[in-house]
């Protein structure tokens, strides 16, 4: 979280209490429409700090994420290396076995071709 964002939730939370003070005062002073206000911004105040907690809880939780999903991405990588390379082995050896194939049939139709020739 930023350090902006930590300032916004620290004035939100100061915010409200001096509104909350506001209130207090403004009651004790015998004006209630004065003081209605200080608590209808006392209220505006709780619901914009819990809001900005909130927001930074799951930013947080996000950025917690966001590693977490890192170190599983590269293990999974590391992974799926292993597997290609596994695969390229195992190409190569039907390759291999191809061109052993190849041979051995080419062989064996010369050889056949060498004894049918008529004389």
């Amino acid at each position: 979280m930023s350090r902006r964002a930590k300032w916004w939730t620290v004035g939100a939370a100061v915010f409200t209490v001096i509104n909350v003070g506001g209130a207090i005062y403004a009651a004790w002073q015998n004006e209630i429409p004065h003081a209605g206000g200080h608590v209808v911004l006392a209220v505006i105040g709780v619901y914009w700090t819990i809001w900005l907690s909130r927001r930074r809880v799951a930013a947080t939780d996000a950025n917690d994420a966001t590693s977490a999903n890192a170190s599983e991405v590269g293990d999974r990588l590391s992974n799926l290396e292993r597997s290609i390379d596994v695969v390229a082995i195992e190409v190569e050896r039907v390759g291999e076995g191809q061109r052993f194939m190849t041979e051995l049939l080419t062989k064996t139709a010369d050889s056949r071709r060498k004894t049918e020739e008529p004389r």
